[in-house]
């Protein structure tokens, strides 16, 4: 259960809305990988075209977090917080980093350790910006 402010109230409506457009997307990129490689002009025979669609594949999956953390900076920025992106997005940066260091090189997942790493960042930045919510009149309740 959700309670809202009144303020809270105009925006909250758009984190579902996000979410929806952010799984259309994942389905979108994971299925279509192949076409859209083809539209951008990768031909069959690139030595790149197995990397490119791997991490095209791998990448979709963080489709929903992206599209919810645009909506959610919108939001802070609506109540004129706009630290608090900043320094959800700083973390998963920096979670980022350190992911693609650790699952490119010793594990040797390549470039699907690359966009591995960097969904799980954007998961992380999702849910520190859920954790600070409640700075702009949004509660959890269970």
């Amino acid at each position: 259960m959700v309670n809202l402010s009144n303020k809270a109230r105009k925006f909250f409506p758009s984190l579902p809305l996000a979410a929806g457009l952010g799984i259309a997307e994942a389905v979108v990129l994971s299925v279509g990988s192949g076409f859209l490689m083809n539209i951008m002009g990768l031909p069959m025979d690139s030595s790149m075209r197995g990397p490119a669609e791997q991490f095209l594949t791998w990448r979709a999956f963080g489709a929903p977090p992206v599209v919810i953390a645009l909506a959610a900076q919108g939001t802070f920025r609506g109540f004129k917080d706009t630290k608090t992106p900043l320094y959800a997005i700083g973390a998963g940066t920096l979670l980022n980093a350190i992911l693609d260091v650790i699952l490119i090189f010793p594990f040797g997942f390549g470039v699907g350790g690359a966009a591995v790493a960097t969904v799980i960042s954007e998961y992380v930045n999702n849910v520190i910006s859920d954790c600070y919510y409640t700075s702009v009149g949004v509660e959890w309740e269970s």
